[in-house]
């Protein structure tokens, strides 16, 4: 029998079955990382079970250095491997508060879709639909250079050439139709479904837009009023159709 020293263990000695515990305990610590980041587990969970099988590998590889390449050292490998990809993996992802958002308010929609040049960058805020809920239709008629705010229970009429500050709609005096916003989206559908579906329109970026409007009695537009609801406007009459002003039912949730 050859001589040890204190301190020293024969080369070909194995660390034992706690060595394969541990090796196996890393690679569990590696799975688990895995699993978190496919379930979109807060990062913080993810970097620690990588850098505890990191760890236990790292050990583990320091009490196998220089003895035969056998199980546990195949484990202890994999585990150490495994362990520095998912720490980088890991530390690449986003932040998680960093895609929070308020699921409270409504939706507000930075909106520049206007090819008017001398038109300001208007933002349209339009607020969650209320199901089940169908205002009353608000009876507008216009002259020539008036507009109306119709946020109240009650349109109030003011002259103006071009909606501003409270006014949401208005006719100039060559017999356009314009409102606050970007404008108007053509509105087509059932009366019932009128304020999900204008609301909708209203924040999405492919919309086809119109600036504004020649009056032609029986047609329908959504529109966004200076609050921020969602509006309805139907052309009931027109001048020279049968009346001097022009007659809208408005309806606004």
């Amino acid at each position: 029998m050859s001589a040890v020293g204190p301190g020293q263990q024969p080369p070909n000695q194995p660390v034992g079955r706690g060595g394969v515990v541990l090796a196996a305990t890393g690679l569990l610590a590696d799975a688990a990382a895995v699993a978190g980041l496919f379930a979109e587990s807060p990062r913080a969970l993810v970097l620690i079970a990588a850098v505890l099988a990191l760890v236990l590998g790292g050990w583990l590889g320091v009490r196998l250095w220089g003895r035969p390449f056998g199980f546990t050292a195949v484990l202890t490998l994999f585990s150490v491997l495994a362990g520095i990809v998912l720490i980088a993996v890991a530390a690449a992802l986003p932040a998680e508060d960093a895609v929070a958002e308020d699921s409270g308010g409504g939706t507000t929609t930075k909106q520049n879709r206007t090819t008017d040049p001398d038109a300001p960058e208007s933002v349209t805020t339009t607020k969650p639909p209320t199901a089940g809920h169908q205002p009353k239709a608000l009876e507008v008629k216009l002259d020539y250079g008036v507009g109306a705010d119709v946020d109240g229970a009650k349109p109030t009429l003011t002259r103006t050439q071009r909606p501003t500050g409270d006014i949401d709609i208005s006719m100039t005096d060559i017999g356009l139709i314009y409102t606050t916003g970007d404008g108007f989206v053509a509105y087509n559908g059932k009366l019932s479904d009128a304020e999900s579906t204008c609301a909708n329109a209203l924040t999405d970026e492919v919309t086809k837009w119109e600036r504004e409007l020649l009056a032609v009695p029986g047609t329908r537009y959504c529109f966004a009023t200076s609050q921020g609801r969602t509006g309805l406007l139907e052309i009931t009459g027109a001048p020279g159709a049968g009346g001097a002003q022009l007659e809208l039912a408005i309806r606004v949730w």
